[in-house]
């Protein structure tokens, strides 16, 4: 059997930024690319549940205490309250486009028209064929949130 070996990678050699043509400031050093750390916090409760607060301990003592507190208060969210912070500080998916395309074209009429309506702006470039039209009283209740989320479940 193989086994799997985790370790850390190493960090990227700093890149000096060139001087403007000018020539009055001098090269400086780039700041590396760190993830935010309501980010990290996000991650380090994600996957690494149980050793979660051992991770937290190799943060500088300002921001330890911090992600201590972020940590806490993740713990605390109900798992689908957390998996929408996780969607919104990580963003759409890659297929999200194909993932709406698929379940516009499996919506039924009423469906689809609450769906396009329930899309963000630029989702809804996706269906130029598709007229924005206002809901009638004979749609049912629920459709506006199914539609909705629906499309959370397609994006996110």
């Amino acid at each position: 059997m193989d086994v799997t070996r985790a370790g850390r990678a190493s960090r990227p050699v700093r890149k000096t930024v060139a001087a403007p043509a000018s020539g009055q400031a001098e090269p400086k050093t780039a700041d590396p690319l760190f993830l935010p750390l309501e980010r990290c916090v996000l991650v380090i409760h994600v996957l690494g549940r149980e050793r979660a607060w051992e991770l937290l301990d190799g943060l500088v003592a300002a921001e330890a205490e911090r992600a201590r507190g972020l940590l806490t208060e993740v713990a605390q969210l109900p798992s689908a309250r957390r998996q929408a912070r996780l969607s919104l500080a990580f963003g759409e998916r890659e297929d999200a486009a194909d993932r709406l395309r698929a379940v516009m074209a499996s919506a039924s009429g009423c469906l689809r028209k609450a769906l396009y309506r329930a899309l963000p702006p630029y989702h809804r470039s996706l269906f130029p064929g598709q007229a924005l039209e206002a809901s009638s009283p004979g749609d049912a209740p629920g459709m506006e949130a199914l539609a909705a989320r629906l499309i959370r479940e397609a994006t996110r």
